[in-house]
């Protein structure tokens, strides 16, 4: 276990160069600015999000508009649970929490950047083949994080290790959850182009308003529930309960 922490910490000495003491009070910092922008932008989705179901206020192209910039606001938060994957390891084994191997560290650089160019290539290049590419590589991963961190935690909390401290394996199964939250909220809300283009094309098709403001109410459920998460996540990190 020693080595490996130590072959962790060489491998963030070669990445932050000579200021060693400085690397876990600097990547807290990043972890802690990630988590405030992804609570942050949610918060702003859910707004926009409740606005745009607001059919009795605005108009369709009013709501329309108000899902584009939904769009735009969310990938703050996007960007933040993919550069939460490397920064969470790696504040993990700066801090002495977990003795991250090298190759798990690694690994988790080039999975935190590659959910990145993911979410950011289906954003750019929406409703593209290139996009759709891009979707699937993203919810495949996440799918894998939950897992990766699913079973470090159970592992860890029946005293099987990895992490020795209940608090931060009570928390990495709650980061688990953060991603099966996620997969879900895409699930719920892929209906919602064929809906909404037949309620473009039909703006008084009362059945296509009531099936885009079900596929809305699914999935605010999930995005409460990643609301809670972060809650609980940011409680147990700061306050150490257990």
């Amino acid at each position: 276990m020693l080595l490996a922490l130590s072959v962790s910490q060489a491998v963030l000495y070669f990445v932050y160069g000579d200021r060693q003491a400085m690397i876990y009070e600097n990547i807290v910092f990043l972890h802690l600015l990630l988590f405030v922008f992804w609570l942050g932008g949610d918060v702003g989705v859910f707004i926009l999000g409740q606005q745009s179901r607001r059919s009795d206020v605005y108009s369709l192209t009013e709501r329309m508009t108000i899902l584009k910039i939904l769009t735009m606001v969310d990938m703050a938060p996007r960007t933040c649970i993919a550069l939460m994957v490397p920064v969470s390891l790696t504040v993990a084994s700066a801090g002495g929490w977990w003795a991250v191997p090298a190759p798990m560290l690694w690994g988790g650089w080039f999975v935190g950047a590659t959910l990145l160019v993911a979410a950011w290539t289906g954003f750019i290049n929406h409703g593209s083949a290139k996009a759709a590419i891009a979707k699937k590589v993203d919810f495949w991963l996440q799918i894998a994080m939950a897992i990766f961190y699913g079973s470090v935690a159970v592992s860890s909390l029946t005293g099987n290790g990895p992490i020795a401290d209940t608090w931060l394996a009570a928390k990495t199964m709650l980061y688990a959850l953060i991603f099966v939250t996620a997969i879900m909220i895409d699930l719920s809300y892929r209906p919602i182009g064929p809906a909404l283009q037949k309620l473009i094309a039909d703006e008084t098709n009362a059945e296509a308003e009531a099936f885009v403001l079900s596929i809305q109410n699914k999935t605010r459920k999930w995005v409460l529930t990643i609301y809670g998460l972060l809650f609980v996540i940011g409680y147990i990190g700061a306050v150490k309960p257990f």
